[in-house]
């Protein structure tokens, strides 16, 4: 009698630890499955948010240009500053905030978001012309301080610090890094004259950056005299 009912407690408690196994693991798989949504839906919520933070700043520089306040790019980042409480946190994911003007178009000033840019070409030609523009920067500050040619510079690109590598020789990656072998993410290159091995020289100043190459996923923007800007991301290919 006392054997059958020790058999059936351990049974018992062997189903026990069995439910209690199953009901953690649904509970991780559940976690597991959850995360992704979780990111997902963030994500969406801080797109709505710059969607709808740039097309108010955009609606706001249409009715400051119509009354004649607006004449530059400076006049118009001064008003959308003033008119919505500050610059750098109009994107919730930190995403840099451009203003383009086209003086052709029935809103000559514009707001894009260098992270939910809907023109993924556009938005890649502004990150990397943001991105060479602290290059230059950097490079001459480098210089003032000893470091005739730096082996690499850092960067900030919607609100992440990435580095930039010096290259001897064009790199010419002329797509994005998504359809280029070994390579993911963002990429940035860039060439010093007087240390560049380039067989279109230029009359750049020895010392100055000469070259330029920055990649994302999806596109890439390529610049050199006599060429300038060139690249998946504007449409244009050269070949040499």
């Amino acid at each position: 009698m006392d054997g059958k009912f020790k058999s059936k407690l351990k049974n018992r408690r062997g189903i026990s630890r069995l439910v209690f196994i199953l009901i953690i693991l649904v509970a991780v798989m559940m976690i597991v499955v959850s995360i992704p949504i979780y990111i997902y839906y963030r994500e969406q919520s801080k797109k709505i948010g710059c969607t709808q933070s740039l097309d108010s700043g955009t609606r706001q520089l249409y009715d400051a240009y119509l009354c004649g306040d607006i004449h530059s790019v400076e006049d118009a980042k001064k008003h959308i500053t003033y008119v919505m409480n500050g610059w750098e946190d109009l994107c919730p994911a930190n995403g840099d905030i451009y203003i383009v003007e086209d003086k052709e178009s029935e809103k000559p000033y514009r707001l894009v978001c260098g992270v939910h840019a809907e023109d993924r070409k556009e938005r890649t030609r502004l990150n990397a012309e943001n991105v060479f523009e602290q290059i230059k920067t950097r490079v001459k500050e480098l210089q003032a301080l000893g470091q005739k040619y730096p082996d690499a510079v850092t960067v900030k690109l919607n609100g992440e610090e990435l580095v930039a590598k010096r290259v001897t020789e064009p790199t010419r990656i002329k797509y994005g890094t998504d359809l280029t072998s070994d390579l993911k993410g963002t990429v940035i290159y860039f060439g010093i004259t007087g240390d560049f091995d380039f067989e279109n020289p230029t009359n750049q100043i020895e010392g100055s950056v000469c070259y330029f190459n920055f990649a994302d996923e999806e596109y890439a923007a390529i610049w050199y005299l006599p060429e300038g800007f060139w690249g998946s991301a504007y449409g244009r290919i050269v070949d040499n």
